[in-house]
């Protein structure tokens, strides 16, 4: 039987990781950090909306990306 380690222990580990992948970014790196992982955050949210929308062509899908962001900014606007 696979020993299972607890999630939390895992998730503390990753934080870790990131936390020390962090530290050793120089500032340029850091920057160009928030834009990148912006980018990669659309392209799951695409993906996502390919799955749930099959019939959907490109233009619809950009479409639902920019309802989505919308509705993001709002909430946290609220919050």
């Amino acid at each position: 039987m696979l020993d299972m380690e607890p999630i939390e222990e895992i998730a503390d580990r990753l934080d870790a990781h990131r936390a020390e992948a962090a530290e050793q970014m120089t500032p340029g790196e850091r920057i160009l950090a928030g834009p990148a992982l912006f980018d990669i955050g659309v392209m799951m949210m695409r993906a996502g909306i390919r799955m749930d929308h099959p019939q959907a062509d490109d233009q619809e899908v950009e479409q639902m990306v920019v309802e989505r962001l919308r509705e993001a900014r709002r909430l946290e606007a609220i919050l």
